[in-house]
């Protein structure tokens, strides 16, 4: 009877060579004969892996320099390769026109250039399959990524993806709210999909995106919905933000009765309104951690961007469930005094366990020991990012003590900034109760005692 062995050698080469870099080792071991013929494609795996495991179109395009190009053939290489297709894992998109710059660069390298992208996309386009475009769509984005819209390219990348893990978008106003609409169509389309045609899906297994505002304000990005887009993706657990200002309102759900899988969100350098968040969090079906880093800090914590709303809203919808908290803030320089009170609590909060705060929490104006009857009973992690008087430091410790055994069994690390503020003899004999005091320095990523970089084992956005 006839067997695997026994087929052509050219049939058994082309099933090696659609076959991911893992099963080709699995199946090159079956027999002397399949290794020998998977050798060279192995090899061949690997220098693929190295070139696309990570994918940034960078399609740039200044002063006449054609460094676009490259990223359009690495386009058109994808495109064309289902298997080269399996191995990004990391996508960045960033938005540049190369039309646009073009009209104020009228040299014959930007026409040269104009046309070496028009041949490059007439091969891309001339047996492109894809089940997020019909014919008459796929005409139109030939036209549009042909026509040197760089957006329209990013797009066309978004929907080349099975295996993506991370993407990074770098957001102005400039063609996204297309990137919107292209997300949500694969959104839908993976939604309704046949498992007969799984394997040619995007973005099915996108757990992280990371969306970095080009705007000079924030104020005017946003307003695309790339961030809702992106959230309506099953898989997707993780949102990051940089930059991100009040034009990210955060009401441009295509599915307002959907709500998204994300468990984790991490903002930096942001100024977002509390009521903007509102709708955010109001989206999302179970939120377990929250890091927010605030570009500005209201002096009236009742306004719009304080302390005192953001925590209380982020109660409302998290109490029961969040689990990690960084707030923090580089406001300090911002306000007459950036130890104004707040009326906030952190103590309906059930399941915390870790907490890092920052000068727009930690008051030192108010009794330590009211701020320590503030903090919820779930708590194992604290740290500290302001720098602390000893007075103020020993009164806390006391506090917390005193309470530990009724209060917070489950308190293991207190993690100061700068310097632990007490002498050894006082650290020591605090760690005997069970407490360990360590410290980061500032600006560092290390703690020095525990060799920590992150609390908790999360990645947060710190300030």
């Amino acid at each position: 009877m006839a067997t695997f062995i026994d087929l052509p050698n050219e049939i058994i080469l082309h099933v090696i060579q659609v076959i991911a870099l893992d099963d080709i080792r699995n199946f090159a071991i079956c027999c002397k004969q399949v290794y020998g013929l998977a050798e060279k494609i192995m090899e061949q795996h690997k220098r693929d892996k190295a070139m696309y495991s990570s994918v940034s179109l960078s399609l740039a395009y200044h002063n006449g320099d054609p460094g676009c190009l490259p990223a359009y053939s690495k386009l058109r290489v994808l495109s064309k390769s289902r298997r080269l297709r399996l191995y990004p894992k990391s996508v960045t998109v960033e938005n540049y026109t190369l039309s646009g710059q073009g009209r104020r660069h009228r040299t014959v390298g930007n026409s040269e250039i104009t046309d070496e992208v028009r041949r490059v996309c007439d091969s891309i386009f001339d047996e492109l399959d894809s089940p997020y475009m019909d014919k008459d769509e796929m005409e139109s984005w030939h036209d549009k990524v042909g026509g040197s819209e760089v957006g329209a390219a990013n797009c066309l990348l978004l929907t080349l993806l099975p295996n993506v893990k991370s993407v990074f978008v770098w957001e102005n106003d400039h063609f996204y709210s297309e990137m919107a609409n292209i997300i949500h169509k694969i959104s839908k389309t993976n939604e309704k999909a046949s498992r007969q045609i799984w394997e040619t899906l995007s973005l099915v297994k996108l757990q992280e995106v990371n969306i970095y505002s080009l705007g000079s304000s924030g104020r005017d990005t946003g307003k695309s919905g790339v961030m809702e887009a992106f959230m309506t993706l099953p898989s997707l657990r993780t949102v990051r933000g940089r930059h991100l200002g009040p034009g990210y309102t955060f009401d441009r759900w295509i599915y307002p009765d959907h709500c998204s899988n994300v468990t984790e969100l991490h903002f930096r350098g942001c100024t977002l309104p509390v009521r903007h968040l509102a709708r955010l969090f109001r989206y999302l079906k179970t939120l377990r951690i929250f890091s927010y880093d605030h570009s500005r800090i209201a002096e009236d914590p009742a306004e719009k961007y304080g302390p005192r709303e953001l925590i209380n809203t982020l109660c409302s919808f998290a109490g029961k469930t969040l689990t990690f908290l960084n707030y923090t803030s580089d406001a300090r320089d911002k306000l007459r005094d950036h130890r104004k009170p707040s009326t906030a609590t952190l103590h309906n909060f059930e399941a915390l366990k870790t907490l890092r705060i920052s000068r727009v929490i930690l008051i030192a104006k108010r009794p330590p020991q009211r701020l320590v009857s503030e903090l919820p009973s779930s708590l194992e992690e604290l740290e500290l990012v302001d720098p602390i008087s000893a007075v103020e430091a020993e009164q806390m410790i006391e506090a917390l003590l005193a309470m530990k055994q009724e209060r917070f069994p489950n308190l293991r690390l207190i993690v100061f900034e700068g310097a632990i503020p007490f002498i050894a003899d006082r650290i020591a004999a605090y760690e005997r109760t069970g407490l360990v005091l360590d410290w980061r320095d500032i600006g560092a990523d290390k703690i020095q005692k525990t060799g920590q970089d992150w609390l908790g084992g999360i990645k947060c956005e710190r300030g």
